[in-house]
């Protein structure tokens, strides 16, 4: 289909397709981003560990940041590189078996990594004469290197996020204990202490792996298995595990495990 082709409305569909094809890919590339299908992050990681092999620790906040960056981009552009040279290398290997100079379908190299580009970039323009061999190539070329080029930009999307976390935990692991802190720690029971699940709660929702509203039906739940007593016990639960249970083996076998656990 081309823009200027009969019928009338061919220009309105091939528009549509392309904005519904857009928004598609949007939910391909976030689904593959959200795997973490990277190779090469691993390597990079070890590399930069081998020539910076200070702890992390010790690091400035300002060298983590710089660090971070300098993976991310690096990943994303070695991962787009590579697979531009695998396109090059394999559209080379068609087009010298099967290609043809009189119809065009004899690639230069120069045509080899135009058409690598545009492909990997998923831009896909149509504007080349290829040989019919390569379509075998492109359907793997496409799929692989789709999913490489989703999962990349998916994580060089999430770079700000990641970047916050890690101001967040530095700005966490150089706050002091003060009073301050001891009573936003403290749960609904204000004695000026704080437990270690007391403090680890606090600390996910100040790092900003939890939130408030993931934590209230879970404490719900709790204070109203709890009761007055501020813990659950096991007995308690037992007996209305029996009262409910029309089961006599159910309930020999809750016996045995209340036994088990006094013993």
């Amino acid at each position: 289909m081309t823009v200027d082709q009969d019928p009338k409305y061919a220009s309105f569909v091939g528009s549509m397709y392309m904005l519904v094809a857009m928004v598609v890919a949007v939910v391909a590339f976030s689904a593959v981003a959200s795997t973490a299908f990277s190779p090469l992050e691993k390597p990079f990681v070890r590399a930069f560990a081998f020539f910076n092999p200070k702890d992390e620790k010790d690091w400035f906040l300002y060298e983590r940041i710089r660090r971070l960056k300098i993976i991310k981009i690096t990943e994303l552009a070695a991962n787009i590189f590579s697979f531009i040279v695998l396109g090059v290398l394999g559209s080379q290997l068609v087009c010298y078996y099967k290609g043809n100079e009189e119809d065009g379908t004899n690639w230069t190299w120069m045509t080899s990594f135009y058409w690598a580009v545009q492909t990997t970039t998923t831009i896909g323009y149509g504007d080349l004469d290829q040989p019919e061999s390569l379509r075998y190539f492109k359907i793997f070329y496409l799929l692989i290197s789709t999913a490489l080029t989703g999962s990349s930009l998916g994580k060089l999307g999430s770079l700000k996020q990641e970047l916050a976390d890690i101001r967040k935990e530095h700005a966490w692991n150089r706050r002091p204990v003060t009073r301050r802190m001891v009573d936003e720690m403290q749960a609904y029971v204000h004695d000026d202490k704080v437990d270690q699940y007391e403090f680890l709660v606090a600390s996910l929702i100040m790092l900003g792996k939890l939130s408030s509203d993931d934590i209230q039906p879970i404490m719900e739940k709790f204070r109203q298995h709890a009761g007055d007593k501020g813990y659950i016990a096991v007995e308690d639960m037992v007996e209305d595990e029996m009262i409910g249970s029309d089961d006599t083996q159910v309930k020999e076998e809750i016996e045995e495990d209340v036994i088990d656990v006094e013993e």
